[in-house]
């Protein structure tokens, strides 16, 4: 018989090394990935934007998004689903390292009663991997859609809103302020626009 088994932790090293960087990179970043450029609403058709005298406003785009109770949403929701993620992650690979150490000890202990069966309860290890790796890729692949879509969700409530304000307030442009840029304070609209933004969402209650 067949007295080496692949290491366990190289059989389920594919599974381990399922990236979740990229889900945890989009929290961070978050809704700014969608905004590198400075967002701008503009009313159509205004003369003054053609003389250079621009009624301008602007909004920080750091307490937008911790006063905003959607952004508050939004983060909460990323938050569920990687751990969700993270947690499937960690119970395949458990049940991977556990079925190994089993086949594993039987062989020391000459349990194996041919090589055969041996083959076997390998060939099922690599099968259970398989099915771990198909799972957990699945998983990412879902995980991530669902937080493009909750970014998107995000992103177009501030921008639909934002135009709104602006055209109710005859500002030519609203812009966001991301960090390291500096405006005139007297022009911050970051207050009434998180405050009309609350004030229209709805939050869907969780089942």
């Amino acid at each position: 018989m067949k007295k080496t088994i692949l290491s366990v932790a190289l059989l389920f090293a594919a599974l381990t090394s399922v990236s979740l960087s990229s889900c945890v990179d989009k929290e961070a970043a978050g809704y700014k990935n969608k905004t590198t450029k400075k967002e701008t609403v503009t009313k159509g058709g205004n003369e003054n934007a053609s003389t250079g005298s621009l009624n301008v406003r602007y909004v920080d785009e750091e307490k937008l998004l911790e006063e905003y109770n959607l952004a508050k949403d939004v983060k909460e929701a990323m938050t569920r689903a990687q751990s969700k993620l993270v947690s499937a992650q960690q119970s395949r690979v458990n049940e991977i390292q556990q079925l190994g150490n089993q086949i594993e000890q039987k062989m020391k202990s000459n349990g194996f009663s041919s090589e055969a069966e041996y083959n076997a309860a390998v060939a099922q290890f690599q099968k259970k991997q398989q099915d771990a790796e198909l799972y957990v890729g699945n998983l990412q692949r879902s995980t991530e859609l669902d937080i493009n879509q909750l970014q998107t969700q995000l992103q177009d409530s501030i921008k639909s809103y934002v135009k709104v304000f602006s055209e109710k307030n005859g500002y030519d442009a609203v812009l966001l302020q991301s960090a390291g840029l500096y405006f005139n304070p007297s022009l911050d609209v970051t207050k009434e626009v998180v405050e009309g933004l609350n004030a229209r969402y709805v939050k869907v209650a969780k089942k």
